[in-house]
């Protein structure tokens, strides 16, 4: 009775262990994007959704959650540390947006000019045990929150870098190729309105490679394509301009119906593959944030 009481703990624990090296996409209130992290860190980001929810606040990732160490990101605030968190998905890096303005890490390292909702945010997720970029005392990072874990468990912090760091790719180079050759973007009320004017490929890839393009009538529009390294690609669009455009992504040479949150089409690559390409659904708030997910299915 003993020897399989001691079994059923060493089981019990073995599969709490291994449930607890585990990426998932989040989805937390106000956050314009998913993010993907930890499972231990998800009820984090979802607490800093609920408190943005509460203070009316919306929050722009930058940074993304988990990250692979050596990609090349674009006007950070700070090097990213050797031992930086995003690489075991206990990290997020983010602006905020608050009654239609829009505060970046310049914004947000002024905590003392802060409106009082951003303020009360910051002060709830701290006190929720989150660690605020504001207060380090050597290259301060206002956009950056996490849980402290390579200070709180350095161990801990080894065994997940090793198990993420080195997990294969869900996206092959052939599949990211496949997918943004296919794929062309326009905008206006109708698809022959004013085209934005680029194929996706002049993008370069990756979780804050942000590029801003000007559409023929002057109007700025910001995109990024980003893997979150669960068999998915999302092309990510922030409207600019003072007023709302629709856009329209054309596959293949072919229009596929305006984003409405629900629409999907399979389609097919160049290579043989089969993807699943589905819309998000346009923000009302001001930017404009949108996009479509591909995910790959495989022959």
């Amino acid at each position: 009775m003993k020897k399989s009481f001691f079994l059923l703990f060493v089981f019990i624990c073995s599969s709490s262990i291994l449930y607890s090296q585990q990426l998932t996409l989040v989805s937390p209130k106000r956050f314009y994007s998913d993010v993907v992290v930890d499972i231990e860190f998800a009820n984090h980001i979802k607490f800093m959704g609920e408190c943005a929810d509460k203070h009316n606040l919306d929050i722009f990732v930058t940074g993304g959650g988990f990250r692979k160490e050596g990609v090349s990101l674009t006007n950070t605030v700070v090097e990213p540390a050797k031992f930086s968190n995003h690489y075991v998905g206990h990290a997020i890096d983010i602006n905020i947006i608050y009654n239609k303005k829009y505060y970046n890490s310049d914004d947000l390292g002024n905590f003392s000019k802060l409106p009082q909702p951003i303020k009360d945010f910051i002060t709830e997720c701290k006190k929720n045990g989150i660690r605020w970029g504001g207060d380090f005392t050597k290259d301060k990072d206002p956009v950056h929150f996490d849980s402290n874990l390579y200070i709180k468990n350095p161990s801990k912090w080894k065994k997940l870098y090793n198990i993420y760091q080195n997990q294969p790719e869900d996206l092959t180079s052939d599949d990211i190729g496949d997918i943004i050759d296919m794929l062309y973007l326009t905008g206006g009320k109708k698809p022959s309105d004013y085209s934005v004017g680029f194929i996706l490929e002049t993008f370069s890839f990756g979780a804050n490679s942000w590029k801003t393009f000007t559409m023929k009538n002057g109007y700025k529009i910001q995109c990024r394509i980003y893997s979150y390294g669960l068999g998915d690609l999302h092309l990510e669009v922030v409207n600019l301009s003072p007023f709302p455009i629709l856009f329209y992504w054309e596959v293949n040479g072919v229009d596929i119906s305006p984003l409405d949150g629900y629409g999907y089409n399979i389609i097919y690559g160049k290579n043989g593959n089969k993807y699943n390409f589905s819309e998000f659904k346009i923000t009302g708030k001001r930017p404009q944030y949108f996009g479509a997910k591909i995910t790959v299915l495989k022959k």
